[in-house]
């Protein structure tokens, strides 16, 4: 029963191979060493999760922009009333400030006066905005 096991490998090395030639030693031993570390790379990677990848895609494509654009809008129109809201549109909210594009300068001087309460209106509306500021800006209404 002995006689039916194995020796061990006695293969030569890849440095045992090419003893004399250094170069293609150093070579061989570099590709050695990029094999291990991706394949310590890739065994460390685990699978994205479900949520993550949902929150990345609605990221990306702007959805949740869309959704709060939305809200934003909604709170304007009813801060504005149904007087103000036929010559303003609400436009963007960057950095706590929603911008409002109205029909001329003098609407917007008109809001300026106003800019207080329509502010105290539409973070009561909204009040995930974080809202700072209001600015009116002289712009096509669409």
């Amino acid at each position: 029963m002995n006689e039916s096991r194995r020796q061990p490998s006695t293969l030569p090395t890849a440095r045992e191979l090419v003893a004399g030639d250094e170069a293609t030693a150093e070579s061989l031993a570099d590709l050695d060493r990029r094999a291990r570390d991706n394949r310590r790379r890739f065994a460390q990677r685990q699978p994205k999760r479900a949520a993550d990848v949902v929150a990345d895609i609605v990221q990306r494509r702007g959805y949740a922009r869309q959704r709060t654009a939305a809200a934003w809008e909604q709170a304007w129109k009813d801060a504005a009333g149904d007087y103000w809201r036929q010559f303003t549109r609400a436009a963007k909210v960057q950095r706590g400030v929603l911008e409002v594009i109205v029909a001329n300068s003098l609407v917007a001087q008109e809001l300026g006066f106003e800019k207080e309460r329509l502010l105290a209106s539409v973070r009561a509306a909204a009040p995930q905005l974080c809202l700072r500021d209001i600015r009116f800006r002289t712009g096509l209404l669409e």
